[in-house]
């Protein structure tokens, strides 16, 4: 899941970072930090629905957090960076 920044600490190397974005009318923008990893399941998602379940759990947790500056990293899960980014 997505964030833009994660010590290595909470993002081991063998692990891809994922940005995730809401869009206006429900769809989802799934961007892949690492090129050699992206699926294209994920880029052509259109609806959170359509999110593998790892990605839906991990997104179920950061939508309780709070998005005010300064964010906190939940480790092994990602950032919620403002309301709709993550």
């Amino acid at each position: 899941m997505s964030t833009t920044y994660m010590d290595d600490e909470d993002c081991p190397a063998d692990r891809s970072v994922y940005r995730v974005e809401f869009m206006e009318g429900g769809s989802v923008r799934v961007f892949c930090f690492d090129p050699q990893q992206v699926d294209p399941k994920l880029e052509t998602c259109k609806k959170a629905e359509a999110l593998p379940e790892w990605m839906q759990k991990r997104l179920a947790v950061l939508l309780v957090m709070e998005y005010d500056p300064p964010t906190k990293i939940i480790k092994g899960i990602g950032r919620r960076i403002d309301k709709n980014v993550f």
